[in-house]
């Protein structure tokens, strides 16, 4: 199974079975919050919106909500802290947009880093969608078992075992499209990964 899923779904589990069995949690789903609830300054609550409707909850508040990498628009806080990565595609999910992170800008929470993004160097890429903003990631497992990255003359121009920012500079100084190939006996390897990303039509076998 892909690493994040694995972490994902264990921590969803784990929360799940706590909501269950004591009063400790409880789980909303298919809701969207879009406001936090303030008093004297301090965040007290929040408000969401659920099948149609507003409700409120009172308490400690904790934003969780992800990243903002799938949000291309000009007013996003991709456009205001690297604009220079706005043409990228991202392997984000579509709910990245960065609204928790808004949400408490709105009511004068401090922000930090936020101009720290991340440009992984494998993403997957759909023939019948090449252009798609969101990309497949492709899991850094196909590097780690022995796959290699080729440029569009066939070279091999990098160390692919080599960090993120290193591979991905590598990347603008070579010539795309880039082609990540693994051999029988890597592919063996991560069988599950490879038969998930063939699944899914951003993968082939040849041979």
């Amino acid at each position: 199974m892909l690493a994040g899923m694995t972490i994902t779904y264990a921590l969803i589990q784990m929360l799940e079975k706590v909501a269950e069995k004591t009063d400790l949690a409880r789980i909303i789903t298919k809701a969207k919050v879009f406001k936090l609830v303030t008093d004297k300054n301090a965040c007290v609550g929040c408000v969401y919106e659920k099948g149609g409707q507003n409700f409120q909850e009172f308490g400690p508040v904790i934003l969780a909500s992800g990243g903002f990498g799938a949000d291309f628009t000009q007013n996003s806080l991709l456009a205001k802290y690297r604009p220079d990565l706005l043409h990228l595609p991202t392997t984000n999910g579509e709910h990245c947009t960065g609204d928790g992170i808004k949400m408490g800008e709105e009511i004068g929470a401090k922000t930090i880093d936020l101009e720290w993004v991340q440009v992984h160097p494998t993403g997957l890429v759909k023939p019948d969608d090449a252009d798609a903003k969101i990309k497949f990631l492709a899991a850094e497992a196909l590097r780690g078992v022995g796959g290699i990255i080729l440029n569009a003359e066939g070279q091999r121009f990098c160390n692919e075992l080599g960090r993120r920012d290193y591979v991905t500079g590598e990347m603008w100084k070579s010539k795309p499209p880039f082609r990540l190939c693994l051999n029988k006996a890597a592919s063996d390897e991560i069988i599950w990964h490879c038969k998930h990303y063939t699944g899914r039509g951003v993968g082939s076998t040849v041979g």
